[in-house]
C-alpha cells in the first residue's frame, strides 16, 4: 500500500467518523475507488487502536461501519477479507473483557458492566459461547460488588450453565463458587455451602489450588454464620 491510498484512507475514516449521523452511505457512495480490502483493514486497525485508547464509541462505529461494507459492497477484494473480522471482533471483546477485569479490581463496577455487556454481545454474535460465559461471569461479580445479589445469581447461573455444556470444570467450579458467596451475601447460607460444597471438590479435582483456597475460606465464613464452630475451623 502506498502513501498516498494510505493516507486517503485515514481522510475518508475521518469523514466518515465525523459526518452527520446517516450521511456514512453517501460519503462511502462518493469515493468507489477507495472501497477494498485496504480501506476495510485500516477500519478495522483504527478500531483496534481505539480500543488501545479506551475510546469504545470510535471503535464500534468502525467495527460497524467495517461490518456494512463487507456485507454490502460485492467487490472480491473486500470478501477476501472478511474471514479477518471475526478475529477483530474477539480481539475486541478480549480487549473489553481485560478493561471489565481492571475496572472491577479499581472498584469500578458500573464501568465494569458497560465493558463486559459489550464483550458479551460480541462473543454472542461471534459465536464464542466459552468467552460468553466469562463475559457472564464478570457481570455477575460486578452486579456482586454493587450488592445487587439477585443480578448476581443470575448470571452466574447463566455462567455455569454455559460451563457445564462446554465440559469447562474450571470455570464450573469458579460460577459455583460465586453463586455460593452471592448466596451468602443474602444471608441463605445453606445455599451458600451447598455451592462452596460443590465448588470444592471441582477444585480439587482439577487441581486447582486457589480455587480450593477460596472455596474453604467461604465454606468457613458460611458455617461460621450459622453458628458451626467447629465446621467453620
Amino acid at each position: 500500500m502506498n502513501n498516498e491510498r494510505e493516507n486517503a484512507y485515514y481522510q475518508l475514516i475521518n469523514a466518515l467518523l465525523t459526518c452527520d449521523v446517516g450521511k456514512e452511505q453517501e460519503i462511502l457512495n462518493a469515493h468507489p475507488d477507495l472501497l477494498d480490502a485496504g480501506l476495510v483493514k485500516t477500519m478495522l486497525q483504527v478500531a483496534d487502536e481505539m480500543i488501545v485508547q479506551s475510546d469504545l464509541k470510535t471503535s464500534n462505529q468502525l467495527m460497524n461501519l467495517a461490518g456494512q461494507m463487507l456485507g454490502v459492497y460485492a467487490n472480491t477484494s473486500i470478501q477476501q477479507i472478511g474471514g479477518n473480522l471475526s478475529s477483530w471482533k474477539q480481539l475486541k471483546a478480549d480487549r473489553l473483557m481485560q478493561q471489565g477485569v481492571q475496572q472491577l479490581e479499581m472498584g469500578q463496577p458500573q464501568e465494569t458492566l458497560r465493558s463486559s455487556q459489550q464483550a458479551l454481545t460480541i462473543f454472542h454474535e461471534i459465536g464464542n459461547i466459552k468467552r460468553e460465559g466469562d463475559a457472564l461471569g464478570l457481570i455477575g461479580n460486578a452486579y456482586h460488588s454493587l450488592s445487587e445479589y439477585d443480578k448476581a445469581i443470575e448470571y452466574n447461573q447463566r455462567h455455569l450453565g454455559i460451563a457445564r455444556q462446554t465440559q469447562d470444570r474450571t470455570q464450573e467450579g469458579l460460577a459455583l463458587g460465586n453463586l455460593g458467596f452471592a448466596y451468602y451475601s443474602l444471608g441463605e447460607y445453606n445455599e451458600a455451602i451447598e455451592h462452596q460444597q460443590q465448588s470444592l471438590l471441582i477444585a480439587r479435582k482439577v487441581k486447582n489450588r486457589y480455587g480450593e483456597s477460596t472455596a474453604l475460606l467461604n465454606l468457613g465464613l458460611a458455617y461460621a454464620a450459622i453458628n458451626k464452630s467447629n465446621e467453620a475451623i
